[in-house]
């Protein structure tokens, strides 16, 4: 389940020497929250491994832990990072992150979590959500759902399409790459 508190929050990590620190979005302005890796260190306790940023201009950055069968180290799973805004339009993505084990966190895939523009000379928003979810065999299904949104402040909704794409791991670049969507409506 994603953490959707705004407090700090600290994940221990089972059979790891190592904890995630998340600092929430807060303040004015372009927030950004944050993901730690912390270490221990003799001296001071913890040390900071690694720094993860999170704009969140749009909604609140969480965040989720999450095995992925087939593949030896656990992943963070971030949510609702902006990736992009300007008049009409708006876009959130999740991030995949690898490399809990050495301690310096990786992105192996970005992808589309939220995306809402508005159509010039028609009242209408194209809104789309996606999910993921892992699968026996260590892949990844993203599952995309697009609505049209008309209507005084976008009260009508029409779910016009379901799509769904496999993103499977490449050794090589050693990141999660994505096949085509194809409908699941039509």
């Amino acid at each position: 389940m994603a953490t959707t508190e705004t407090t700090i929050k600290v994940d221990s990590l089972e059979g790891k020497d190592m904890n995630i620190l998340f600092l929430p979005c807060t303040g004015p302005g372009v927030p950004t929250a944050h993901l730690f890796v912390l270490r221990p260190d003799t001296k001071q306790g913890w040390r900071v491994a690694d720094d993860v940023p999170l704009d969140c201009w749009w909604q609140n950055a969480t965040y989720q832990l999450l095995s992925i069968p087939g593949h030896f180290q656990r992943a963070v799973l971030a949510h609702h990072v902006n990736k992009g805004h300007c008049s009409g339009f708006v876009q959130d993505d999740m991030l995949l992150l690898f490399g809990l084990d050495t301690g310096h966190l990786s992105t192996v895939l970005r992808t589309a979590e939220y995306k809402r523009e508005q159509i010039v000379g028609d009242d209408k928003t194209v809104e789309q959500q996606s999910t993921l979810q892992p699968f026996p065999d260590g892949s990844l299904e993203e599952t995309r759902a697009t609505t049209i949104l008309s209507g005084e402040n976008d009260v009508e909704k029409r779910l016009t399409r379901i799509e769904r794409r496999r993103w499977s791991w490449n050794k090589t670049s050693q990141s999660f790459v994505s096949g085509e969507f194809t409908s699941v409506t039509d």
